[in-house]
């Protein structure tokens, strides 16, 4: 969510991402999770899907919410 000219960093990944034709997302969040989920939703506004992975059990570290 660190602002880059304006607008979530996180939306320019999504956007490279969609434009080299990956639509199916999942963004694996730990802590404050919520606020990457509410701001991007399941990512239709970004013409791609988004579902998360939330680290249930404490933080897991690199790659612990996959």
């Amino acid at each position: 969510m660190i602002p880059v000219a304006g607008r979530p960093f996180i939306e320019y990944q999504i956007e490279q991402f969609r434009r080299h034709g990956v639509t199916d997302l999942i963004i694996c969040v730990g802590h404050l999770g919520h606020l990457i989920e509410e701001h991007l939703g399941d990512g239709r506004r970004f013409d791609v899907s988004v579902r998360y992975g939330y680290e249930r059990n404490g933080l897991l570290g690199t790659a612990g919410a996959v």
